[in-house]
C-alpha cells in the first residue's frame, strides 16, 4: 500500500507563521481578518492589494483609517478569545478560501500562530464563527485552548471521565494506556495507531481496530474514487476499466523529454500531481508537483482541455538536458517582452545579461554576487535570502530551485552551486501569468542589494 501524507493542521514558530500567512493570502482571492493586532495587519497590507477583504472589528475604539481602507469593516459585539497555556488571551483569525490561521496574542505581542488546512473542517469553523459574530449569540467566543502537554493530557482525562461517548483515533500508545481506567463503562471505540500491547489490552474491554496511519495519510489503493482518462483507439483492458469510471478523450497527452516527444501520463491526487514520461521502451522519467495551488490549477486546465477536446495534442511540458535547457531559456528570453527571474544561480544571470537588454526585467538573485551587482546597474534587482524556502528534490536529494517567467510560460531550474541539474519548462500563458503574480509577492519580501 503506497501511503501519502495529508497535512491537517500546523503550529508555527512566530516568524514562520507570519510568513505562512503572507503566502496563504497571496494564494487566496478572499480574505477575512478577525480580531487581529493592528501591527500584524499593517505587515499584511502589501499582500492584501486587489483582494476581497473583510475586517471583523469588535473594539470600542475606531479602527485606524489605514486599516479600514483595506476592505469592508464589519462590527460585532462578540469578543474573540483563546486560552493559551492556562491564560485567556486575544484570539484572531484569518479566513482564506479553504483554510484558517489562528493568532493568539496579548499586550506583549503574538504568542502563537497555528493553521487548519483540512478544508471541510476549516469551512465549518468559518460558518460557525460568522453566525456567532453576525447574530451576536454570545458576549465572548472562547472555544479553542492550547495546552502545555502535561496539562493537555490532564484535560483529556478529565473530559473523558465526564463524557458518555468517546471516540479515539491514531493516538500514541501512552495515551491509550493512560486513559484505560477513565474509559470504563462508556460507549467507546478506539482506532489505535499501531498493534501495541496497550491496544491489545484495550481490545479486551473496548471495540478496537488498528489505523495503519488512518486520516494522517491516504493511499492510492482500493476503495478510492477513481477516474481513468483514456485517449487510445483500442479498448481499455477489463482489469483496468473495473478500477473506476473511464472517460474517453480524443486529446493526445504528450511531453518532450531530452529532445524527443514521448507519451506523458498524469496521476492527479487531492493536492499534488505525478508526471510519468514513457515510450515504447518503458518509463523514462517520473516527477511531481507538490505545491497545491499550482497542482490544482494544472488539474483544472488538463480536465477542461480533455473534456472540451480543445486541441488534438496537449504537449506543454519539456524536460531538458541542462545545456539544451539553458539554450531554450536564452531563446525564450530573447523573444519575450517581460521577464521575471528568481533564485537562479549566478552563472545563469551572467549568461542572460545581454539577452535581457531593453526588456521589462526584474530579478531576485539567490545571493549578492558580482553578477547580481553587475545586473543591478542595468535592471531592477533584489536579493532573495532563501526566498519562500522553495526547494526541489532531485533524485532523492534536496537541491536549490529557481525560476524564470517569460511572456508565454516559465522555466524551472534545479541546481547545486553553479551546477545545473535539471531544466523544465511549461509553455502555457496562464502559468506564466500566475508565476509572475507570485514573483510580485516575492519582490515585496526580497531585500535590496
Amino acid at each position: 500500500m503506497a501511503l501519502v501524507e495529508a497535512k491537517v493542521d500546523e503550529i508555527f514558530e512566530i516568524e514562520n507563521g507570519i510568513r505562512a500567512i503572507k503566502e496563504g493570502i497571496a494564494a487566496s482571492n478572499v480574505v477575512e481578518l478577525i480580531n487581529l493586532p493592528y501591527d500584524l495587519i499593517i505587515q499584511l497590507k502589501p499582500f492584501l492589494k486587489d483582494k476581497k477583504v473583510k475586517i471583523h472589528h469588535n473594539k470600542t475604539d475606531a479602527i485606524p483609517e489605514e486599516i479600514a481602507e483595506l476592505g469592508q469593516v464589519c462590527f460585532t459585539s462578540v469578543e474573540m478569545k483563546g486560552t493559551y497555556m492556562g491564560k485567556v488571551v486575544e484570539k484572531g483569525e484569518i479566513f482564506l478560501k479553504s483554510s484558517i490561521f489562528h493568532v493568539w496574542w496579548d499586550e506583549s505581542g503574538i504568542v502563537n500562530i497555528g493553521s487548519i488546512d483540512f478544508s471541510k473542517c476549516a469551512k465549518c469553523i468559518m460558518d460557525m464563527h460568522r453566525n456567532i459574530m453576525y447574530l451576536e449569540e454570545m458576549d465572548v467566543l472562547n472555544i479553542m485552548t492550547l495546552y502545555d502537554p502535561e496539562d493537555g493530557l490532564d484535560a483529556i482525562e478529565e473530559a473523558v471521565k465526564k463524557s458518555k461517548k468517546v471516540r479515539m483515533v491514531n493516538l500514541p500508545k501512552s495515551i491509550v494506556k493512560r486513559l484505560y481506567f477513565a474509559l470504563q463503562e462508556k460507549d467507546v471505540k478506539i482506532i489505535c495507531a499501531e498493534a501495541s500491547d496497550e491496544a491489545k489490552r484495550a481490545k479486551e474491554k473496548f471495540d478496537v481496530k488498528i489505523a495503519g496511519g488512518l486520516l494522517g495519510v491516504y493511499s492510492v489503493y482500493k476503495d478510492k474514487k477513481v477516474k481513468i482518462h483514456h485517449n487510445k483507439t483500442d479498448a481499455i483492458p477489463e482489469e483496468i476499466a473495473e478500477l473506476g469510471q473511464v472517460c474517453f478523450t480524443s486529446v493526445e497527452m504528450k511531453g518532450t523529454y531530452m529532445g524527443k516527444v514521448v507519451e506523458k501520463g498524469e496521476i492527479f491526487l487531492k493536492s499534488s500531481i505525478f508526471h510519468v514520461w514513457w515510450d515504447e521502451s518503458g518509463i523514462v522519467n517520473i516527477g511531481s508537483i507538490d505545491f497545491s495551488k499550482c497542482a490544482k490549477c494544472i488539474m483544472d486546465m488538463h480536465r477542461n482541455i480533455m473534456y472540451l477536446e480543445e486541441m488534438d495534442v496537449l504537449n506543454i511540458m519539456t524536460l531538458y538536458d541542462p545545456e539544451d535547457g539553458l539554450d531554450a531559456i536564452e531563446e525564450a528570453v530573447k523573444k519575450s517582452k517581460k521577464v521575471r527571474m528568481v533564485n537562479l544561480p549566478k552563472s545563469i544571470v551572467k549568461r542572460l545579461y545581454f539577452a535581457l537588454q531593453e526588456k521589462d526585467v526584474k530579478i531576485i538573485c539567490a545571493e549578492a554576487s558580482d553578477e547580481a551587482k553587475r545586473a543591478k546597474e542595468k535592471f531592477d534587482v533584489k536579493i532573495a535570502g532563501g526566498l519562500l524556502g522553495v526547494y526541489s528534490v532531485y533524485k532523492g536529494k534536496k537541491v536549490k530551485s529557481g525560476g524564470i517567467a517569460v511572456d508565454n510560460g516559465f522555466f524551472s531550474v534545479d541546481y547545486i552551486g553553479n551546477e545545473i541539474l535539471n531544466v523544465r519548462s511549461v509553455m502555457w500563458k496562464k502559468c506564466a501569468e500566475c508565476m509572475m503574480g507570485y514573483f510580485d509577492w516575492g519582490w515585496l519580501e526580497a531585500r535590496k542589494i
